[in-house]
């Protein structure tokens, strides 16, 4: 089983891909994958962390319908992480 980086995001269309490529440059020897909780920003995260994705194969977005908070965001990312 590989690494799982879960992070969870609200409105960080500022943050996100500075957060994203310093993992990438960091961890680069490394297999891992990235898994973004969203609850459902509305300033673009959505879109830049769409456009990560296809930039690199182990960026995975996990899409909530409401803003739910941090704890249940990591809880949901730790269950998708289970079912890899």
């Amino acid at each position: 089983m590989k690494p799982l980086i879960i992070i969870p995001t609200y409105n960080e269309v500022d943050n996100i891909e500075l957060i994203i490529n310093e993992i990438q440059n960091k961890l680069f020897n490394y297999d891992f994958s990235i898994l973004i909780v969203d609850d459902s920003s509305n300033d673009g995260t959505l879109d830049k962390i769409e456009l990560l994705a296809q930039k690199y194969d182990n960026v995975k977005l996990l899409k909530r319908a409401s803003k739910n908070g941090l704890a249940s965001a990591y809880i949901e990312g730790i269950q998708y992480g289970i079912k890899l």
